[in-house]
């Protein structure tokens, strides 16, 4: 009898942002390095959202984008945001002021059910409830997910958002 080890694969959701250059050519280029990471299953993703600058107003509208992926559930946390911090460095991110522009932003938002709050990664994402840019296109691609035993309508009634066409503004939270 030969033994084979199948790994258990864990949903993971990654939201992409850009408002520097050619952001949707940015979120492409990102999707397409996350892909190529070896221990990543590409899943599906929501279309490209344009939203209105949060926390700092004072800049260009960025392109949203979540993207779907199976993960084993074997691969750390802390190791994929490594490959994730090394992606935007490589995509040109510069981390200058907090919520300033930037070419490229690739947060972690939900990996499987772990919930981690650690110096350099929390997971769930800290601020996932509060964000129509990342509820709204979590709900396009996965639309039973609940987020702490709620569903994402929950939060979304919470916030004070509208949504037109591919366009959402939101008042600062």
């Amino acid at each position: 009898m030969e033994f084979s080890y199948q790994p258990s694969y864990l949903s993971l959701y990654i939201g992409l942002g850009s408002n520097l250059g050619k952001s949707i050519l940015y979120l492409k280029n990102a999707k397409k390095r996350l892909c190529s990471l070896r221990f990543l299953i590409f899943v599906k993703e929501s279309k490209i959202y344009w939203t209105e600058p949060q926390e700092k107003l004072n800049q260009p509208w960025f392109a949203n984008q979540v993207l779907k992926f199976y993960v084993p559930a074997h691969i750390d946390p802390k190791n994929l945001l490594k490959f994730t911090s090394k992606i935007e460095q490589e995509m040109g991110r510069v981390r200058k002021e907090k919520y300033g522009p930037r070419t490229i932003d690739i947060d972690i938002l939900i990996y499987g059910n772990k919930i981690l709050n650690d110096s350099k990664l929390f997971l769930p994402h800290p601020k996932i409830t509060k964000r129509a840019f990342v509820l709204i296109p979590l709900q396009e691609i996965e639309p039973n997910i609940k987020l702490f035993d709620q569903p994402i309508v929950f939060y979304l009634n919470q916030l004070d958002y509208k949504l037109l066409g591919k366009k959402i503004w939101q008042k600062n939270y």
